[in-house]
C-alpha cells in the first residue's frame, strides 16, 4: 500500500493537466506576471523587486547655466503631478518609483506627459506611467520607424486609441531589454528565467497544500473506525461506517476532486490499518524539494554570483553583484529618460533657450550599496577639494545639507558656535591632557589621521595671535593667546 500511495502522490504532483509553462506572447505573459505579483507564492520575487525599486529611487539634481531656469526646473521637480488625483503624490520621487516598477514588471515603459504653461515656460506638469500590458504595437511595413503604439488592441473588439503626440501631450516609450527590431519586449522576470521557476514553485506549494488539507480527513476516519474503539463497544456499526464513508466521499467531491482520492477509500468494521492513508509530512515538506527552485530564482534575480566572478566561495553566495549592476543600470536608464524630458522642454521653449542652455542631470548615490570604505573615500575627496560640502554630507549621512545651513546660521545668531566651542585638549605646561573623546581622525599615528587633516597640522598654521580663530580670541586673554602660540610652535 505504501509504494502504491507514493506512486499516486508522484502522479498527482506532476499531473500533466497542470503543466509548468511560461505563456507565449507579451500580453499572456503579463497576465501571469500580474497574478504572481498580486500573490507572490515564492515569497522572494516581489520582496527583491521592491528592494531594487527602493534602492534605485535616488534623488536627481538639475543644474542649468541660468539660475532662474534651475529654480524653475527644481520647482517643477517638486510639484509634478500636483492635483492629478488625491491618491497620487506630487513630486518626482513618486513618479520615479512607478517608472522603476514598470521597468521590472512589463519592461514596456510608456509615459504620458501633459504640457502646461508655467511662468512663461511649457512644462510637463502631469507625467505618469501607463500600464504596459494595455499597450499594443503594430508594424505593417517592417521598418524601425513604422512601429505604431495603441492603448488597447486595434485588432480586437474593445476600444483603442493611438498614442501620438500633439500640443497638449506627448509620449515617451522605453524598452530596456529589447533589440530595436523587436516590437514587444521580453518582461524582465521572463527574460531572466525567474518566471519559469516561480511557476514551478507555485505548483509544488499547491500540491503540498493539497496533501496537508486532505490528511486531516483521513485521520478522522482512522479515529472513527479504530480497533480500540470497537473493542470498547464504542465503535460504529457497519451501516454507520458506510454512512460516514458516503458523507466523506460527498464532502470530498464537493471540495476537492483529486485523482488519487478515488479507489483509496473504504469502510470496514475492524482489522484494517488506515495509517497508510496519512501522508508522511517529512516527505511532503522536505526542504530539498523546493531548495533548488529557490536557488534558481535567486540566481535569476542576480542575488547569487555566477561561478568565476568572485574570489572565494562565500563571496559567490553572498555578494549580489549582478543585482547591484541591474539597479545601477536602471538608474542610468532613468537619467537618460529624464534627459529626453529636458530635451522636449527645450524644443517646446526654443525661443527661450540658447545653444549653451543645457540642463545637467546628476543622480544621487544609491546609498543602500554604500560601504564604510566608500564613505571614507568620499571624505578623502572632500579634503582634497574634489567634492562639495553638500555631496560630502548627503552622500555619507541621511542629513539634508540645506537644513544644516539654516541651523548653522541660527546657531551663529544665538552665539552657540562660541558657547559650544570644543574644549582645548592641550594645557599651558606643554603637556597634552588625556581626552578619551578625541575622534580617530585626530589621534596621532592612527590610520584615520593619515587620511584626513590632522589637528596638529591645522594648529601649526597659527604663527601669530592674529591668526587664531575668533572663537578662541573671545575666550582667552591676550597673555594666554601669546603663550598658546609660543607653546604651539615649539619644535
Amino acid at each position: 500500500m505504501s509504494s502504491v500511495y507514493e506512486k499516486l502522490f508522484d502522479l498527482s504532483l506532476f499531473n500533466a493537466q497542470q503543466s509548468v509553462t511560461v505563456a507565449d506572447g507579451f500580453h499572456k505573459r503579463m497576465k501571469q506576471i500580474k497574478e504572481l505579483m498580486a500573490n507572490d507564492h515564492t515569497a522572494m520575487i516581489v520582496t527583491i523587486l521592491d528592494y531594487m525599486n527602493r534602492a534605485g529611487n535616488v534623488p536627481l539634481t538639475f543644474t542649468a547655466p541660468n539660475g532662474n531656469l534651475t529654480n524653475l526646473i527644481e520647482n517643477w521637480k517638486n510639484n509634478v503631478n500636483r492635483g492629478l488625483n488625491i491618491d497620487i503624490p506630487r513630486g518626482l520621487r513618486a513618479f520615479t518609483e512607478q517608472y522603476l516598477r514598470e521597468r521590472w514588471k512589463s519592461s514596456l515603459i510608456t509615459v504620458k506627459l501633459m504640457w502646461e504653461n508655467v511662468d512663461g515656460y511649457e512644462l510637463p506638469t502631469i507625467m505618469y506611467v501607463m500600464d504596459g500590458s494595455s499597450v499594443y504595437i503594430t508594424n505593417n511595413e517592417g521598418s524601425l520607424d513604422t512601429n505604431r503604439y495603441f492603448l488597447g488592441n486595434p485588432r480586437g473588439t474593445s476600444e483603442f486609441s493611438p498614442l501620438s503626440d500633439n500640443d497638449s501631450h506627448s509620449y515617451i516609450i522605453r524598452k530596456p531589454y529589447t533589440q530595436s527590431y523587436d516590437a514587444y519586449p521580453d518582461p524582465y522576470l521572463v527574460r531572466r528565467g525567474a518566471m519559469k521557476h516561480a511557476l514551478i514553485k507555485s505548483l509544488i506549494l499547491s500540491k503540498q497544500s493539497e496533501m496537508v488539507n486532505t490528511s486531516f480527513a483521513y485521520q478522522l476516519m482512522l479515529k472513527v473506525g479504530s480497533q480500540d474503539a470497537i473493542k470498547r463497544g464504542a465503535g460504529p456499526s457497519e451501516d454507520e461506517l458506510k454512512n460516514l464513508l458516503k458523507q466523506f466521499q460527498d464532502r470530498k467531491k464537493d471540495s476537492d476532486e483529486h485523482g488519487y482520492a478515488k479507489g483509496l477509500a473504504g469502510a470496514f468494521p475492524g482489522d484494517v490499518n488506515f495509517e497508510e492513508l496519512i501522508p508522511d509530512y517529512k516527505k511532503i515538506m522536505d526542504e530539498t524539494i523546493i531548495k533548488p527552485t529557490d536557488k534558481n530564482i535567486l540566481s535569476a534575480l542576480g542575488m547569487i554570483e555566477l561561478r568565476g566572478f568572485s574570489s572565494n566561495r562565500e563571496e559567490a553566495i553572498l555578494n549580489p553583484k549582478i543585482m547591484v549592476e541591474e539597479v545601477m543600470d536602471g538608474v542610468a536608464d532613468y537619467v537618460d529618460f529624464m534627459e529626453e524630458v529636458m530635451a522636449q522642454i527645450k524644443e517646446r521653449n526654443s525661443k527661450k533657450y540658447t545653444t549653451k542652455s543645457k540642463i545637467e542631470i546628476e543622480p544621487g548615490i544609491v546609498d543602500t550599496f554604500m560601504t564604510n570604505d566608500m564613505k571614507t573615500m568620499i571624505r578623502n575627496w572632500f579634503d582634497r577639494g574634489l567634492v562639495s560640502q553638500e555631496d560630502a554630507l548627503q552622500a555619507t549621512t541621511q542629513l539634508n545639507f540645506r537644513t544644516q545651513v539654516i541651523k548653522r546660521d541660527q546657531e551663529r545668531k544665538e552665539e552657540l558656535d562660541l558657547r559650544m566651542f570644543p574644549r582645548v585638549v592641550q594645557n599651558m605646561n606643554n603637556e597634552e591632557t588625556p581626552n578619551e573623546d578625541v575622534p580617530d581622525d585626530k589621534k596621532k599615528n592612527s590610520p584615520e589621521s593619515k587620511n584626513f587633516k590632522n589637528a596638529n597640522e591645522i594648529k601649526k598654521i597659527y604663527k601669530t595671535i592674529d591668526e587664531l580663530p575668533e572663537e578662541l580670541k573671545a575666550q582667552w586673554t591676550i597673555a594666554k593667546q601669546v603663550k598658546y602660540i609660543k607653546d604651539l610652535n615649539k619644535e
